[in-house]
């Protein structure tokens, strides 16, 4: 992918609302994550929600997103 060195931020959004992405079955994320995999990214991610307890569902989401970017599903 010629623009991976490029890319410095990356931006997700669960895709049924302003929701965290927080498990493997309520999307299929796949792809984002080989495509990251694939270009080696090392940059920071920001994700969209409008989450009311944003230190439970962040630790969450944080640990799906790091899951998924980890380990080819």
């Amino acid at each position: 992918m010629k623009a991976g060195p490029h890319i410095a931020h990356m931006h997700m959004s669960n895709p049924v609302g302003r929701v965290l992405p927080m498990r493997a079955d309520e999307f299929d994320y796949t792809p984002f994550f080989t495509a990251l995999r694939e270009i080696g990214y090392r940059g920071t991610m920001t994700v969209e929600t409008a989450a009311v307890d944003i230190p439970r569902d962040g630790a969450k989401s944080i640990a799906f997103i790091r899951s998924a970017y980890a380990a080819p599903r």
